[in-house]
């Protein structure tokens, strides 16, 4: 499904989690408002895939395989130490008894938040847009443009013009 107004400050995702139908879905909840959503099924991968092309925001399952998010979330901090933009780090796990130890853990790998799962889609798209905010805020200045070096006949940056104005 292709939307008709792309998100402008869509965020890269990169979402990990041992359950493929969990990160298809995040992964669709995510594309349809307008994130570009990759997922790893692995925490090596997820490694991997974070180096290629830095994600804005790294959703990790607790409780994964191989290399846990907690792991994974440890790992990213030390990679990324010295390297400007840090992805948002936030853990996913279930609110069950045996997923307390896992939290804890998470504590100590110093994730930016903590959802529990089944994540409410209200929750994870308000947190995306408040990081989008905060990016904004964050971001360096762009340069001033030069408005008066449009080519002849074009509308200069700001200006607007009408469907059949010809001026």
């Amino acid at each position: 499904m292709q939307r008709s107004n792309p998100n402008p400050d869509a965020l890269k995702v990169l979402v990990v989690a041992d359950d493929s139908d969990t990160t298809k879905s995040f992964a669709e909840l995510l594309t349809l408002h307008g994130h570009a959503a990759r997922v790893a099924l692995d925490g090596a991968s997820s490694l991997q895939l974070a180096d290629a092309d830095p994600p804005d925001v790294m959703l990790l399952d607790l409780r994964a395989l191989g290399l846990s998010g907690c792991e994974v979330a440890r790992l990213v901090r030390e990679r990324w130490v010295g390297r400007a933009g840090l992805p948002l780090l936030v853990a996913v796990a279930g609110g069950a008894a045996q997923d307390q130890d896992a939290r804890m853990a998470a504590g100590r790998a110093r994730f930016d938040l903590d959802l529990v799962n089944p994540v409410d889609s209200a929750v994870l798209i308000g947190l995306l847009e408040r990081a989008c905010r905060i990016r904004r805020l964050f971001a360096p200045a762009t340069p001033a443009v030069d408005h008066d070096s449009a080519p002849e006949g074009e509308p200069r940056a700001g200006s607007h013009r009408l469907l059949g104005d010809s001026r």
